[in-house]
Parts: structure tokens; sequence; C-alpha cells
């Protein structure tokens, strides 16, 4: 391979493999290995000797070495041990600890505990190197797919394993868009693209709009699942293998080895009924109990197959028919369907995708690369070595901040487009108050503690004043990786605070979707116990203004005022209002004495 200059990674960090691409003459082009093969498995091993293996030889260790060959550990980066459920646990056959707030991966050959981020940052190190040895230059500069979902947490620390590997992240792309920008790229026409993406730990579903004249890519809308992709589908013929081997031998022991085994064979399984109707299944050598050996030996059918893995598919429909459903003005006009992600070739998956949108499937482009060739466009577009393309992505849920009485303020709609930035102005609820908290919330109730907390803060030393005269100002920002930053100024002594979230709870997309619907139902309650605590909030304070006009010198403006405030509350149910208007009035009059005097 010749000589490049300043070649930029477009890398796929996938669940199941890693891919890089580059662009060359305009065109994406994918990294070759040195097996001579495109996909890296993302498989970390140690050795006994405390040697370390990653990709192939990696993934070979699964039998011989299972408790220190880490895999699929995609699905925990970024999350809170708090959020992983003993399901996902069992189903590892290496040892994950939750003691603390991230889960650490515990290696039995090394001595110490790892950040998932560290894992796969050996994975970003090797396909680093070997793209260094094919395009015969070093590389420092990338740009990285994660799924459409990914919230702030898995997408930080998602940098932060490239950064380990010596990575400079130039940004983060959704990988749907970036599925979109190659298959875009390649057939040279514009249009609106359903974006299909099962993927070996995530489904993900995007509606993009291609305009290639304006060089625009708009990101129309988003949904998907965190925990729903192939490895799913393995899990449930190991299970179904595991159940037939003990239905047919009681005495069967399932050691370490032997599961790993059938693990990998069930993988195997899967992969064949893309392109067989029939697989045959060969165990020559399991153990029983009592020491003896025995064979197993069946027939897996694609039919088999489909009819174990039911509930998986209609998760799919499900997901999928509701998306249609929600933008069905969007997808009207819909011009292609283009399905990503290794998993994408099986053959239910594809006769289900093509029977729900009516329209004929886009798989000509090799689901492994696609989306790491799109994030090698975007790299290069970033970079301005390409001609500009904007792509446009969007926030999946609203973002804002509680107000007194436990009020959601937003200040970032959902499906807004990123990047963004949206500011606020707000105030003190107490005289002499000289901090400030700033509660930050995900969500779509209208009661702020019914959403995510994801983070917060108490930016001290602001102005001390009466309640209501300070002025802070809140910033949010999304970059276009989609990590937030909340600022807080203010305006007055211009103390400022700023933190990117970093306690976020990751929300798997299935929630996300109860979120919005859930929103919708209780709406009109929220509505009502909101106004209702709105009231109640400003009787309060006119009964506060009622007081402190009490204290004034008695001019025949405070009199009236106080008399007015006085006849409203006698019967404060007249109007909301009326209330808000005195309370402003109260205000005025005190403020005006006060600066006289």
């Amino acid at each position: 391979m010749g000589n490049l200059n300043n070649t930029l990674l477009g890398i796929d960090l996938g669940t199941t493999n890693t891919v890089a691409s580059f662009v060359e003459d305009g065109k994406p082009k994918t990294i070759v290995l040195e097996s001579g093969k495109r996909l890296l498995p993302s498989v970390v091993s140690f050795k006994k000797d405390g040697s370390l293996l990653v990709g192939d030889n990696a993934f070979r260790q699964r039998i011989l070495n299972p408790l220190d060959t880490f895999y699929s550990v995609k699905r925990f980066i970024g999350r809170q041990s708090a959020n992983i459920s003993k399901n996902e646990i069992s189903d590892c056959k290496f040892e994950i600890d939750l003691s603390e707030d991230k889960p650490k991966l515990k290696s039995q050959n090394v001595d110490g505990l790892f950040e998932v981020s560290e894992i796969s940052a050996q994975v970003l190190l090797e396909i680093k190197r070997q793209s260094e040895k094919f395009l015969d230059q070093k590389i420092t500069q990338c740009v990285i797919t994660v799924p459409a979902y990914f919230d702030n947490n898995q997408r930080t620390a998602t940098k932060q394993a490239a950064e380990i590997a010596g990575l400079d992240v130039i940004n983060l792309i959704n990988e749907p868009t970036a599925a979109a920008l190659a298959y875009t790229k390649d057939r040279s026409k514009d249009g609106k693209v359903l974006i299909c993406d099962l993927g070996g730990g995530t489904f993900d579903i995007s509606l993009v709009d291609q305009d290639l004249k304006q060089n625009f890519c708009e990101v129309l809308a988003s949904t998907g699942d965190t925990k729903l992709g192939g490895d799913d589908f393995t899990l449930e013929i190991y299970k179904y293998l595991i159940n037939e081997i003990k239905s047919n031998n009681p005495n069967f022991v399932l050691d370490k080895k032997t599961d790993i085994n059938i693990l990998d064979e069930a993988e195997a399984i899967k992969c064949r009924l893309s392109t067989e109707n029939d697989v045959e299944v060969i165990f020559p050598f399991l153990q029983t109990s009592d020491n003896k050996t025995f064979s197993f030996e069946t027939n897996f059918s694609r039919d088999n197959f489909e009819f174990i893995c039911d509930k998986l598919f209609n998760k799919i429909e499900k997901l999928l028919k509701s998306f249609l459903e929600t933008h069905s003005e969007s997808v009207e006009d819909l011009d292609f369907v283009v399905l990503v992600g290794g998993s994408s070739r099986i053959k239910k998956f594809q006769a289900l995708i093509k029977e729900i949108t009516n329209k004929d499937l886009e798989v000509d482009l090799n689901p492994d690369e696609i989306v790491s060739n799109g994030a090698a466009l975007y790299a290069e577009v970033s970079a301005g070595t390409l001609t500009k393309n904007i792509v446009v992505d969007l926030t999946p849920l609203s973002l804002g901040t509680a107000i007194e009485g436990d009020i959601f303020d937003i200040v970032v709609d959902a499906n807004s487009q990123i990047p963004l930035r949206e500011e606020r102005v707000y105030t003190t609820t107490e005289d002499g108050q000289d901090a400030i908290s700033i509660d930050i919330y995900q969500g779509e109730r209208l009661i702020a503690s019914e959403n995510t907390l994801i983070g917060e803060f108490i930016l001290e030393g602001i102005e001390i004043a009466n309640k209501g005269d300070a002025r802070i100002v809140v910033i949010f920002e999304i970059d276009l990786n989609g990590i937030l930053t909340v600022t807080a100024e203010d305006q007055k002594t211009l103390v400022k605070k700023n933190i990117k979230i970093s306690n976020s709870c990751e929300i798997p997309l299935e929630v996300i979707k109860e979120m919005k619907e859930k929103a919708k139902l209780l709406f009109n309650k929220d509505s009502l116990d909101i106004r209702e605590i709105q009231d109640k909030l400003d009787i309060r304070d006119l009964i506060e203004y009622q007081h402190k006009l009490k204290l004034l010198k008695q001019t025949s403006e405070v009199k009236e005022v106080l008399l007015e405030i006085n006849s409203f509350l006698e019967d404060p149910s007249n109007s909301t209002f009326v209330c808000k208007t005195l309370i402003s009035k109260a205000r005025s009059v005190i403020k005006k004495q006060q600066n006289i005097e």
C-alpha cells in the first residue's frame, strides 16, 4: 500500500467486530488486516503469563481461557453498575465486578480490575496498529461510530477508550447516519433513506434525508433498542442446544470450556442459516457427571431458528411498526431501505423489513463495512478534505432543569437538531440567597422528579439580593458527538461553573418509548398538578410581598397596592393572572421606595 499523508480513520467499534476505513481519491476503502480479513473480533484475552491477545488470537482463547477472555464489552461501556441486570451478568462467561459505580472486568491471570473502556482501548489500539501497517503511516486522528441512542456516559467512555489508544477523536457519529452517508455517496442518489441496523448488540432505526446537491444529510428521526442484537439471537440458539443436550443426557456436565464451545457453535449456526436451510450440529466429546463421554448430534433448521427467536423478531417488528406509524408523514415518500450490521443477513429479518416497509431492500453494500466507510467519509468532511457535507443528528429526549415547585423547565426539546446551544435565565427564590442549585433532567414529564436526573451542581458566589433580582444564565450545549455541557453564570458577579454530564443513567430505548407514551397519557394530569403548584407558589409569594409592603413607609401608592392584595387574598380563586399582576406591582413599589431611600 502506498504512503498516504495524514490519513484519517473511520472506525466502527462494534460489539462483535471492529472495522476501520479510510478515504482515497474521494472513495471510502476498508482496511485489510494481517489475517487477510477486514473484521477484527472485538475480543481481548489475558494469558497466564500476563501477555495480551487481541482480535482473532483472542477469540480462539474463549475455549481455552474463558475467564480471561472479554467479548461483547460494548454492551457495558459507559454504563452504571446499578443499571446492569443480573441476566446480563449471567450471560457473560467472564466475571464482572459491580461493587463500584462503574462495572469492572476481572481478570484471573492478571491482578486487578479493568474499566470497560480500557478493554475497548486495546481493540482500538490493535485496529490502529494494523491500519498503520496497511497504510504505511502513523495514524493519530479518527471518527468513531456509536449507536444512535448511546447516552452521554457511553459516548464519553467511547472517546476515553480512543484516547487511551492514542487516537484523537475528531467527532463521534451515529452508526445509522454513517451508513446513510456511505450509501448515498456510493449511489450518488439522494432522498429519504430508512436505515435498519442490526448489529451484534443493538438494533437502530433511523430516517435520513440526503440532499446531494446541497451536501446536506439530516436525521429526521431515530429509535432502537440497545439490548437487541445478533448476540441475542446467538444466545437463543445456545439455550436451545443446552436444553436439548440435557434432555437427552441428564448427567451432562457443563464446564466453562464446553460452555464456550457450545456458544461458538451457536454463533456458527446463526451465520450458516443466512445461506443454508439446515445445519448439522455435532458435539463429539461431551462429559457426564460420572466421567463418561458421549456425543450429541442434531439437525437445526432455519424454521427452528425462527421459531425459537420469535420473541426477538416480534420486538423488531413492534419497534419498526411503531416508528413508521409515529413518523408516517415523513416515510410516505420513502426512497430507500438500507440494511446495516452483520446480523442483517438473517433471512427472517430481511423478510420482515421488506414486508413492513413494502420496499425493496438495498443489500448489495457490505453491511459489515458500510458504517466504517461512512465514518471515514465524515472524518474527511470534518477535516475539510472533502466538500462540506452538513450532517444533522437529533436529541432523543427533552432536556431541562427543575425549577421551584418541582416543575420541569424544558431547555432543549426532544428531536432537536445537534449541534445546538440553548439558554435560559433563572433567578433566586429567597432573599439573600448566595447560591443556586442546577438540577438537570432528561424526559418528557412536566413534573421534574418524574424524569431522569442526569446531572446536578451548585453555583456559589452569586449576587446577594432580594428574591427574584439575581440573573443566572444557564446554557445547554450539545456538540457533534452528542455530548452535553451545561454552564451557569451569574450576570452580576460573573461567577461561572460548567460540567459535562458524568452521572447520567442509561435509559434503554424501550424505556424511552414508554416514557414518551406515559408523558402523553399523563399530560393533562401533570398540567393540572403544575397549575395547582404554581397557584400555591404565587399565593405564597403574594403573602410575602404583603408583609414587605407593611414594613415600608405607608405612601398612597403602597396603601393602594396593599388594599388590592388584601382584597384578592380574601378570595384567591378569582384569577391566577390577577395574582401575578399584584406580585409584579408589589415588586415595583418595593424597588421604587428602596431606590429613593
